[in-house]
């Protein structure tokens, strides 16, 4: 079966409503804070394989805050209708519905893994008696509800069967790796274990007369292993009491566990990824005890192998690869966990670089403020201490600029936008964006673009300036007292170098970061008292908090 992607429902922090992973790639990363329910993705797949035999056994594992009665855990995948029991030769044209359609597309199916019962897509209920019969091979002619049952019958055998070869072959390699004969951690069909490995390996050293691949794999898991930790003359070998791995590095032959944590890591993990081919590989953190260069080696090792992986990580270096990869980010708001795919384009890649940033520092971060540069950064930090000292950038939240090459993007056609600017400001769901209004007057209406990142991300999560821009929400006050001046008289509807230029030879707009961080030094509880900033603000640390919680 081709494994687009799949979803989980009725397990462990996963709610009736569930969670699906789409776009799958070779390599998918899965992220979030520690107890979301991150992992919980690796141990269905984990229970799914050790029950692959009998999933009638499938333990229902829902936590009690999910609990329903009669609710079974329940695995959701989209197959395509060319792999399902289908009849072609009584598929008529006068039945008057698109089987060729049918069979081209992917479906979404929902199978109780208990019951082995199917939930039929939703178009069935339109469907007439003489339409549902080229959907089984049993019947010529049949009434309704038997057609139907005949279909699910058909299906659900023709669809278990498919995911028992398509997860049967499961490797899961938890966060603690330590290779000891006869040492097992996990308890899939196919657990990583000191036995099963050394002992592998032992064969594979010593291949039988005919058997020249095991012996290929062998030197393939030597080399990868020389490259990762560059040691071309490293060798391995299993002496023939199977009970360790022996290296030899630099003239020295000693035990695996003699050469660090890291190094024994890696040949465990290695050697299972080669020993191990075309099947679904779980990885708990393979960051531990890799530093960043590993990593980044190991990632493209994963590359040349031949198998799809899951992985749970906190490592950015995972984040941030280009590779054949998707990213998934957990989230639980104390009920349940959500999953969503945090979508990276090659464009996306292209304009974080423009601007500085990996994908990691918006994804690991609990929320982005999106501002257009410095200054607007500096007022908004100074507005949020003015209404609560105990929220911190860089742990409640962060605050990223869309301005240089990314503002050019704001003059794009709609479907640009749609593909590449509002991909990058929603890559964290926690996204909140400032826009400055522009336009002369506050009658004058914000740019289509605006307008769509406003609709897109909602306007709990935007806030479009009353005045021309974010200067114009300082007051009087504020800029008397930074100038030392007595009268000025302040426009919303006019840039503020331009207002400061009639008093004063400062040219604010050729140095907004440096005046910026004087002025909010001359600004006061009182000054948020000003068009509509004491709302936004307050809605702006209710919107951190929420991020928080």
């Amino acid at each position: 079966m081709n494994l687009q992607g799949f979803g989980i429902s009725n397990y462990r922090s996963f709610d009736e409503n569930g969670i699906y992973l789409s776009n799958l790639k070779k390599i998918n990363v899965i992220i979030g804070k520690n107890n979301c329910g991150k992992s919980n993705v690796l141990r269905f797949l984990q229970t799914l394989n050790f029950n692959i035999k009998d999933l009638n056994k499938f333990p229902n594992d829902i936590q009690n805050q999910h609990r329903r009665s009669g609710q079974q855990s329940t695995l959701n995948l989209r197959i395509k209708g060319e792999e399902l029991p289908v009849d072609k030769n009584k598929m008529r044209p006068y039945l008057n519905f698109d089987y060729d359609n049918f069979l081209s597309e992917y479906h979404s199916l929902s199978i109780s893994l208990n019951s082995q019962q199917i939930e039929l897509p939703k178009f069935f209920e339109k469907l007439s008696q003489q339409q549902l019969v080229p959907f089984q091979t049993q019947y010529s002619s049949a009434g309704r509800v038997q057609l139907i049952n005949t279909i699910k019958q058909q299906w659900i055998r023709t669809i278990i069967s498919k995911i028992q070869s398509t997860f049967e072959d499961l490797i899961y390699i938890p966060h603690l790796r330590v290779i000891k004969e006869a040492h097992s951690y996990g308890d899939s069909n196919s657990s990583i274990n000191g036995s099963n490995i050394i002992s592998k390996m032992f064969e594979m050293q010593n291949p039988v007369i005919g058997d020249e691949k095991s012996k290929e794999k062998f030197n393939l898991i030597q080399t990868f292993v020389c490259d990762l930790i560059n040691k071309p003359d490293l060798q391995i070998e299993i002496p023939h009491t199977k009970e360790e791995i022996v290296l030899t590095i630099d003239g020295n032959r000693l035990p695996l566990e003699s050469f660090g944590t890291g190094i024994h890591q890696l040949v465990i993990m290695c050697s299972t990824l080669v020993i191990h081919e075309n099947s679904i590989v779980c990885i708990e953190e393979p960051e531990i005890h890799l530093h960043p260069e590993l990593q980044r080696k190991f990632i493209k090792f994963l590359g040349k192998t031949k198998n799809t992986y899951f992985i749970t990580t906190h490592s950015n270096i995972f984040l941030d690869s280009r590779y054949n990869t998707s990213i998934y980010h957990v989230i639980n708001d104390g009920v349940k966990s959500s999953i969503y795919n945090a979508n990276r384009t090659a464009k996306t890649f292209s304009i974080l670089n423009d601007l500085g940033y990996h994908s990691s520092d918006i994804l690991q971060a609990n929320g982005i403020i999106w501002v257009e540069g410095p200054s607007d950064r500096t007022y908004i930090l100074k507005w949020i201490e003015l209404l609560d000292k105990t929220l911190i950038e860089g742990l409640h939240f962060s605050i990223m600029f869309y301005g240089g090459r990314l503002l050019s993007h704001l003059s794009f056609h709609s479907e640009h936008i749609i593909s590449e600017l509002i991909p990058l400001l929603k890559l964290n769901r926690n996204a909140f964006v400032v826009m400055d209004r522009d336009g002369f007057s506050n009658q004058s209406k914000i740019n289509s673009t605006k307008s769509r990142i406003k609709q897109e991300l909602g306007d709990r999560n935007s806030w479009v300036t009353k005045g021309r821009e974010i200067e114009n929400y300082l007051t009087s006050k504020t800029i008397k007292s930074w100038l030392g001046i007595e009268k000025m008289r302040i426009d919303s509807n006019k840039k503020l170098e331009d207002i400061i230029a009639k008093v004063s030879t400062k040219k604010y707009a050729s140095a907004k970061s440096r005046f910026s961080s004087e002025i909010v030094k001359h600004i006061e509880i009182v000054d948020l008292d000003i068009l509509d900033l004491k709302l936004k603000i307050n809605q702006l640390v209710k919107k951190i908090k929420t991020w928080n919680e």
